[in-house]
């Protein structure tokens, strides 16, 4: 579920850049938006001067999203773990005589 967000957020931006006609064609802007969303931004599909403001957003959003999806996963990991403890720590009692 957390690679989908990220994949409908690189989508979202694409179509941003393709309805302002920052970048025309729908690979290219898929791409341009993957590699900013990234952070990689390789250099070789440029926007317009009037357009490079947006995709310093795009980068932005991409860091902050990293941090997010870091953050779920741990969060999930450090749950998992919780309840496998409990669930063990409860068998254990359980097994004990009486």
């Amino acid at each position: 579920m957390t690679a989908a967000t990220l994949l409908l957020d690189i989508v979202l931006w694409a179509w941003v850049y393709r309805h302002v006609g920052a970048i025309h064609g729908l690979e290219e802007s898929l791409y341009f938006s993957g590699i900013t969303f990234t952070t990689v931004g390789y250099g070789d599909v440029l926007l317009m001067k009037c357009w490079r403001l947006l995709s310093v957003g795009e980068a932005i959003n991409g860091v902050l999203m990293a941090g997010w999806s870091t953050a779920q996963l741990i969060f999930i990991v450090q749950r998992a773990m919780t309840l496998q403890f409990h669930f063990q720590e409860q068998n254990a009692v359980g097994q004990l005589p009486s």
